[in-house]
């Protein structure tokens, strides 16, 4: 799909922050580094970058916007914890994975853009399941 194409897709919809209602407050999301790479053989090779993605706890979705493609997404159960070491009241984070998720901070989202991610959300599942059945009707693959 042509990168003007993505653009305007995104544009349709999500909502833009002027259209959003007053009366509700802002929800705050936590900014996180994260690193990422493109295949096995990248990692394998030492390969990945860093990326921000921003995490929104209540609504359990978190996204990320990589070379103007929209990443949204459920997270996986602990994708976000951070990892514990040491004894005593206050232990330290551990630094023996250089590559898990560092909370960089926190952000103001608007509501409108989080219920724009839900909807997309659930657009996407079910347009998988549709995408299911009209496989199932397909002709099967060559052996």
């Amino acid at each position: 799909m042509p990168r003007m194409l993505k653009s305007m897709l995104l544009l349709a919809l999500l909502p833009l922050a002027a259209f959003s209602d007053p009366e509700k407050p802002s929800v705050r999301a936590i900014v996180y580094q994260v690193w990422v790479v493109e295949s096995g053989l990248e990692m394998i090779h030492g390969g990945g970058r860093w990326i921000r993605e921003v995490h929104l706890a209540d609504a359990n979705i978190s996204f990320n916007v990589e070379d103007d493609r929209l990443n949204c997404f459920v997270p996986e159960e602990g994708r976000y914890a951070e990892r514990k070491s040491g004894a005593g009241s206050a232990p330290a984070v551990e630094t023996v994975d250089p590559h898990s998720p560092r909370r960089l901070g926190e952000i103001d989202v608007e509501p409108g853009f989080v219920s724009s991610l839900q909807r997309l959300l659930k657009q996407r599942d079910e347009a998988r399941e549709v995408a299911k059945k009209v496989l199932e009707e397909a002709p099967p693959l060559e052996k």
